[in-house]
């Protein structure tokens, strides 16, 4: 019986521990079925919780909120991941995040209001602070214009 590595796990099983796919040259995937299994469902529930995370934040229903909740409380994997990245991010960054929190609370209150794009004029825009010693002295950038800033692809 034939054998194959799984790249993933990296055991070697029988051929009839791997999937079929006729694009691979040997004619079978390079994961065997349960690690296939684990990262299928991995993605999917990151997709479902993004799913979740985007009702949350923009819809803000009671229906999206019980949703959101419900599934952190199903996967509590995800739910330490992300304390935990927040906190270590309020670490890392405290002058970073107190700015954020100003212009979002800002934004709540009503006495800041979110602008468009400066360069395509989208209306749903983010904040960019060039000086984090000015927290309300912010440039609105689409999610887009925002990430090319970053990546060094957008000229100030």
């Amino acid at each position: 019986m034939k054998s194959k590595k799984c790249a993933k796990c990296k055991e070697i099983k029988s051929i009839d521990n791997f999937c079929k796919d006729p694009k691979m040259n040997c004619g079978y995937r390079s994961y065997c079925k349960r690690c296939h299994n684990v990262h299928y469902n991995y993605n999917i529930s990151k997709k479902k919780l993004n799913i979740y995370r985007h009702r949350y934040v923009h819809i803000k229903k009671k229906v999206a909120v019980v949703k959101y909740s419900e599934f952190m409380k199903n996967h509590p994997e995800y739910k330490e991941k992300w304390i935990k990245y927040a906190k270590n991010y309020s670490l890392r960054y405290p002058q970073k995040r107190k700015c954020h929190t100003i212009v979002n609370n800002m934004i709540t209150l009503g006495k800041f209001k979110r602008l468009p794009c400066i360069i395509c004029g989208k209306v749903k825009s983010e904040a960019h602070h060039e000086d984090y010693s000015k927290p309300l002295e912010v440039i609105w950038y689409c999610r887009q214009h925002h990430k090319d800033y970053h990546n060094k692809k957008l000229v100030k």
